[in-house]
């Protein structure tokens, strides 16, 4: 039995690993979608499929914060975990306004929009990624 975080994790490879990993990047080639997932102690940010790095409220970087806390400006879904899909999880249910910054897909999992920089400040190693595969793809 998996633990909510490696569930999260585990679907985010198996998407991957069956190629069907959701339009990366997101608009333009800069930015992206990011999955966080929210634990009692702090965040676990998705990264790459294989890279999850761990912020506390104190170490999260202010960009996030200052998703975030836009996105809890509004009313989050009434959906739990196991009732999202993964192709769901990466389109905007939970408000149009909300299309740049990131949404709430349900309680503890998040899709936080950044520009490609931003993804490189907290972890992303072009080098090592898996994702590049889909940047290239025509």
């Amino acid at each position: 039995m998996y633990s909510e975080l490696e569930y999260v994790t585990q679907y985010m490879r198996s998407l991957h690993d069956a190629k069907k990993w959701p339009s990366m990047p997101y608009k333009t080639p800069d930015m992206w979608r990011v999955p966080v997932y929210r634990e009692d102690d702090g965040y676990a940010v998705v990264v790459q499929p294989d890279r999850v790095r761990y912020f506390t409220e104190e170490t999260l970087p202010d960009f996030m914060k200052a998703s975030l806390a836009m996105i809890h400006a509004f009313p989050p879904p009434k959906k739990e975990l196991y009732q999202v899909s993964v192709t769901d999880s990466f389109i905007n249910y939970h408000n149009p306004k909300l299309d740049d910054v990131g949404w709430m897909v349900c309680k503890d999992l998040y899709i936080v929009v950044m520009h490609y920089s931003q993804l490189g400040e907290i972890g992303y190693n072009k080098e090592k990624s898996t994702w590049q595969i889909h940047l290239n793809a025509k």
